[in-house]
């Protein structure tokens, strides 16, 4: 009798722990797309040099200088199986991974010979700043008959007295279609 006792005892403590109430929905929606693109032609890296400054022109934090830019041409189809010209906008996602500072959004310098104190930036094309792994921070392209083009720039971006070095770094994207 004791045991049935019990038993009973612990399975009413199991019951009242697990009452709950539902406080809500959490409605998620996504989309994927068949769209191909062809970017620059077909080589989907970008390569930017930058120009050779002087350490003097970087002597304090956020002294920015060497802006380049850079350009993504999009060519673009919406993936169905007769393949029309893609529509809307778009944008690079620009990734969050090793090279970046994540508290500014900055592109950190790889290399054993890499100059001290500095970041590289990315910025839209109207210089407005891009942190890196937000993305309402980075402005894109309309399509016309399936073509985009992205303009974005690179600068260097001092954190304080620059030492010389290679300024050398990377990031991955991705395209955002909207």
């Amino acid at each position: 009798m004791k045991h049935i006792a019990r038993a009973a005892l612990a399975g009413a403590l199991v019951l009242v722990g697990s009452a709950h109430a539902s406080d809500g929905t959490i409605n998620i929606t996504g989309k994927v797309v068949g769209n191909t693109c062809t970017i620059n032609s077909g080589t989907k890296d970008v390569s930017v040099q930058l120009p050779t400054v002087a350490a003097g022109n970087l002597a304090s934090a956020d002294t920015v200088t060497g802006t380049t830019p850079f350009t993504m041409s999009l060519d673009c189809k919406d993936g169905a199986t007769t393949p029309a010209a893609l529509t809307g906008t778009v944008k690079a996602y620009f990734e969050v991974g090793t090279n970046v500072d994540v508290t500014t959004g900055r592109l950190k310098l790889t290399g054993t010979d890499a100059a001290t104190n500095l970041h590289l930036e990315l910025l839209n094309s109207d210089a407005t700043s891009i942190k890196i792994g937000d993305p309402s921070t980075i402005k894109g392209a309309t399509f016309t008959s399936g073509k985009a083009t992205l303009n974005y720039k690179v600068q260097y971006h001092a954190t304080g007295a620059v030492k010389a070095g290679t300024a050398n770094s990377s990031v991955t994207y991705s395209l955002d279609y909207q």
